[in-house]
């Protein structure tokens, strides 16, 4: 209506989608459809929360008529969403209906045009769905399966193009009627299908929530975690004879040759991964038979895998302990990497423990990049930048007695000098993963850490290795110094330890252990600051 109002107004005359408009009538016209056109805006933000009121009251009803106990924090909302959602199923139903009665007074050969086109999109969607066989038309069904908004937007997308020709050509072929019957067509159609591609898209997400909603709706349906549909994904993508299947095409392009071994599912010990194991592999005789890992990322993991691929783009993976990458691919909606996994065992915990100052001494001797500081820094903010005033406003909270609030006084006042102090520390790569059970042994005896996608630069001595290990960080500095060009200055021990405590006292504002910040971290941190310093050899 705007558009059309607009146009009638920029106009020298009376368009010809206006014949009922009387060229010295139209100043009194324009006026006119400019209220109604603000009037029908009103009336939809009015029915819009009268809509949502009613459907607020009525889910209210239904939850007080089906369970005495509490089903979900948010029933509520739960039980307002599915409603509302519900209804406007059967809304967009009863609108198709209309509109299409619409469209086929108007126009009745676009209307038999979009009948077809979605009775063929239906049978598409349905042979794509049951086929048994896999072949070429895997992608499609993926598409559906994973990413069924996008599938819908593109069917109407094509409709639509296809349906906007019919309405043009009798234009194109000299024979075009009435200019408003054609753009009123058009406007029927086009929200004709959107309603219709709302419908499926609704009926499904109401479908994966059907026993969360019974839970709410009736008395005798109990509240069941059903599976997640990453989940169910990652089952029939990875079943036995599909890892199998898949993990010989791999091998034989990573080695050349058919080999033929077992691939099995092994639990990772990260949530935000899964992992499969392959081997073992003999490349004959005199050699060790070696495994390979095959590293699997859900999608709303995926950044993990980036920020690895992107450290190792700096960093050389064996400067770290990383096992080699043999190949990274994706297989919807997954992200993978193939990765070398030496023995196919993790590392014995006795012989973790004679490692361990090895483990250390490579990892903060490993030097970061200069190119790969600016790059994290353009991204995250580093340990001093993240001690601010926001945090100590958010453990304040547990302030009870008055040794803890002048101990948390204290540190305000000094949190500038921690702030400089702890920033004139060098930066190290920082991997929270260096666990025995992320591990692997290699062939040689060498370990192997598994896992690198949660990496983070800190400050010397804030890394995972913990408060715990300051003592031993400081008696390795000089073997750490000889790796390091930036570790010639001198540094303190005091400064060691204060990072080591601000990463404490993160993690803790973190766990929201706002009692052991204030009683306990925040004091040690203070008395660290009033400390003299001492330079290390």
């Amino acid at each position: 209506m705007p558009l059309k109002v607009i146009l009638l107004a920029a106009s020298s005359g009376v368009p010809r989608y206006f014949p009922f408009i009387d060229p010295a009538h139209k100043t009194p016209w324009i006026i006119g459809l400019s209220i109604a056109a603000f009037v029908a805006y009103g009336l939809t933000l009015l029915l819009e929360a009268i809509a949502e009121r009613l459907s607020e009251g009525a889910s209210t009803d239904v939850l007080e008529g089906a369970n005495e106990m509490a089903v979900s924090s948010n029933q509520h909302a739960e039980a307002q969403q599915a409603y509302s959602s519900f209804c406007r199923a059967y809304a967009s139903l009863a609108f198709v209906i209309v509109s299409g009665g619409v469209l086929g007074l108007l126009k009745p050969e676009l209307l038999t045009f979009v009948a077809g086109a979605v009775l063929v999109q239906y049978w598409m969607t349905a042979w794509a769905l049951r086929r048994p066989e896999k072949g070429r038309f895997d992608g499609i069904t993926a598409w559906i399966r994973n990413r069924l908004g996008g599938y819908l937007e593109f069917n109407s997308s094509v409709i639509f193009l296809l349906g906007f020709l019919i309405l043009l050509a009798p234009y194109l072929l000299g024979s075009g009627d009435n200019v408003l019957l054609t753009i009123l067509s058009l406007i029927a159609f086009r929200q004709m299908l959107g309603e219709i591609t709302s419908i499926p898209k609704t009926a499904v997400k109401l479908t994966k929530q059907r026993a969360s909603i019974n839970a709410l709706v009736f008395h005798d349906q109990p509240r069941q975690s059903k599976e997640k549909p990453i989940i169910t994904i990652l089952r029939e993508q990875f079943a036995k004879a599909e890892r199998q299947a898949k993990g010989h095409e791999l091998l034989a392009d990573v080695t050349g040759a058919e080999t033929a071994t077992d691939v099995a599912w092994m639990d990772s010990p990260r949530g935000f991964i899964n992992t499969l194991t392959l081997g073992p592999v003999s490349e004959g005789d005199g050699h060790q038979p070696h495994y390979y890992q095959q590293q699997i990322f859900v999608p709303k993991a995926r950044a993990f895998l980036e920020n690895e691929s992107f450290l190792f783009r700096h960093v050389e993976r064996q400067r770290l302990h990383a096992p080699a990458r043999l190949a990274r691919y994706e297989q919807e909606p997954f992200e993978c990497q193939l990765l070398e996994y030496g023995t196919g065992q993790p590392v014995p915990p006795q012989q973790w423990k004679s490692l361990y100052d090895d483990l250390l001494t490579d990892t903060l001797g490993c030097q970061p990049p200069a190119r790969l500081v600016a790059a994290y820094r353009k991204s995250r903010l580093l340990l001093h930048e993240r001690i601010d005033e926001q945090l100590l406003d958010r453990i304040s909270i547990a302030v009870d007695a008055d040794d803890e609030e002048r101990a948390l006084a204290a540190l305000r006042t000094k949190l500038p000098v921690l702030q400089q102090r702890i920033g004139d520390l060098p930066l190290c790569i920082d991997n929270q993963d260096i666990k025995p059970d992320t591990s692997a042994l290699a062939t040689d005896g060498s370990p192997l850490l598994m896992i690198w996608a949660r990496w983070s630069l800190e400050p010397f001595g804030a890394t995972q290795f913990g408060a715990q290990d300051t003592d031993r960080i400081i008696e390795l500095h000089p073997r750490i110094a000889r790796q390091r060009t930036d570790l010639k200055a001198p540094m303190y021990g005091e400064d060691v330890a204060l990072a080591a405590l601000c990463r404490q006292l993160e993690t803790r504002d973190t766990k929201t252990q706002f009692k052991a910040a204030v009683a306990d971290t925040v004091p040690a941190i203070v008395a660290n600051l009033e400390t003299e310093r001492t330079a290390l050899a």
